[in-house]
């Protein structure tokens, strides 16, 4: 295409490392954009379909993320489309979800002229409900999206981890959308949150050629692990090992972007993590004990289903660290709340440091989210809340306030669990981090980390993890998590010998 791409229309200059990336995907019809979590990934890709417009390429954008992260691209006030798309052209965005509605964007003078570009915007959740698994009907909802796919269609698939499992009724609904629409990019953070095997999909949604070596055939799951993976275990059906990846790495390197913030952006420091730690009650510490030795009976069993249970298990250890126990649908039953006490603790001294300190608080665990909110009713600070339960009015509350540009000038916290609120949303207007307790997902903690660390923040960001231990200093399951994830290692593909081997090394401490 040669041709020099012309950015003077761009609200915010891109930086250097922005522009490459849109030259790329103005340059080719399928892009894996990857730069690291904070890098913009959501500009470029407003500013690559709007330099496609421009040059007669595309006349829409299918854009398909998660629910929690959909208003980062559509929020009439603060989303990235009316913060980045070019006010020269004339923009109809249509959001597609529980609460769908439209609005146009931009010189609607260009509208005379010029059919507008337009931008649907929908999530994975919507796209796939109604779907049935390992059937190829398609519901009317799927076949609308479809329907509006065609050569003149990007096709944007944010947080394309998402569609990392080839049989999810969400990667085939968007695999029907990419073969009708003439161009992709997908978009992540971290392209393999948990084994190469992640990349299956990814690549396949990309387009067939870049794994298979058949014309128009996409590589399966079968195929894929012959060439890439040993197997073994139980009946031979689990990964041992991977093999072959230099291949694999070549076969996507010519159409992948991956940069890093320390190499393109000028960001306050990530500092280390700091341990706060807080000591179980007696009491705390003796139901502790109590489950800890069921979990290792049940792990040590052999028997598959009883080793499952036991996972469930571990679950439960994690929360009694958080002094709570209850399973998905029950109420939560209080054994204690020492994290909670010592962090409300550790946050009245803060504010009479700072009375305009700003926080984000995670916890896996929503008892200890609305725990913790009753708790910090009686400082002097905003609260906001991101979890499961949050209406659209509360999360829009607590995404502004820390916001660099609607924060508040007082005292601040947004307390969240990390699989709601990890993912695409900027709450860079405060410097301070805590976690609760982690997530046993890798993916879900660096995503987390970098909700703060990116373009807004002025001031190093410091991350501190609240960890319990028995009252002789003994460690529980909040030290094999953090040791874990520190060691970037999720543990939520650890087996169960390799948890009864940590659980029976912790017994002896």
């Amino acid at each position: 295409m040669g041709q020099r791409l012309d950015f003077t229309a761009c609200p915010f200059p891109p930086k250097a490392h922005q522009k490459s990336a849109v030259e790329k995907i103005v340059r080719e019809p399928y892009v894996f954009l990857t730069d690291e979590m904070g890098m913009m990934k959501t500009k470029t890709v407003i500013d690559s379909a709007s330099m496609l417009y421009s040059q007669g390429m595309i006349d829409r954008v299918l854009v398909v993320t998660t629910a929690a992260t959909r208003d980062n691209w559509a929020d009439i006030e603060l989303g990235q489309l009316v913060t980045h798309c070019w006010p020269t052209l004339s923009n109809y965005i249509n959001v597609c979800g529980t609460r769908s509605h439209s609005y146009h964007w931009g010189d609607v003078r260009a509208k005379k002229n010029d059919p507008e570009l337009e931008w649907i915007i929908t999530n994975y959740e919507w796209l796939r409900y109604g779907l049935r698994s390992r059937s190829r009907f398609i519901t009317e909802r799927l076949k609308r999206f479809m329907d509006q796919c065609d050569t003149r269609t990007l096709l944007v698939l944010d947080e394309s981890t998402a569609v990392k499992n080839p049989t999810a009724k969400q990667t085939r609904a968007c695999m029907w959308l990419r073969k009708r629409s003439g161009r992709a990019v997908l978009m992540t953070g971290t392209p393999i949150a948990h084994s190469p095997v992640d990349l299956l999909s990814q690549a396949n949604l990309l387009h067939p050629s870049i794994l298979s070596d058949r014309p128009g055939e996409y590589l399966n799951l079968l195929q894929f692990r012959s060439r890439y993976c040993v197997m073994g275990g139980f009946q031979g059906k689990h990964v041992i090992e991977f093999r072959n990846l230099e291949d694999l790495q070549q076969r996507l390197k010519p159409h992948t972007l991956r940069r890093e913030k320390k190499d393109c952006l000028d960001l306050p420091e990530k500092l280390d993590p700091v341990i706060h730690t807080v000591t179980l009650t007696p009491e705390s510490w003796r139901l502790y004990k109590e489950m800890r030795e069921h979990a290792i009976v049940q792990l040590a069993s052999g028997d598959v289903s009883i080793a499952k249970q036991a996972v469930v298990k571990l679950i439960r250890l994690s929360q009694l660290t958080s002094g709570h126990v209850g399973g998905v649908g029950e109420k939560p039953q209080e054994t204690g709340s020492e994290k909670i006490d010592a962090l409300v603790a550790w946050l009245t001294e803060r504010l009479e440091e700072d009375p305009t300190y700003k926080l984000v608080v995670w916890s896996q665990f929503r008892a200890d989210v609305a725990r913790l909110a009753e708790a910090l009713k009686p400082l002097p600070i905003e609260i906001g809340l991101l979890w499961g339960q949050t209406s659209t009015g509360e999360r829009e509350h607590a995404l502004r306030l820390l916001h660099p540009q609607t924060a508040p000038k007082g005292a601040a916290v947004v307390l969240g669990t990390p699989q709601t609120g990890a993912f695409g949303i900027t709450l860079a207007a405060a410097p301070n981090v805590i976690y609760l307790s982690n997530s046993y997902s890798l993916n879900i903690r660096q995503q987390s980390e970098d909700r703060n660390h990116r373009p807004g923040q002025t001031r190093a960001v410091s991350y501190f993890d609240f960890i319990t231990e028995g009252p002789r200093g003994q460690r529980t399951i909040d030290h094999l998590v953090l040791k874990a994830l520190r060691k970037k290692k999720s543990l939520a593909d650890w087996t169960a010998s390799a948890w009864l081997e940590a659980l029976k090394i912790q017994r002896t401490d």
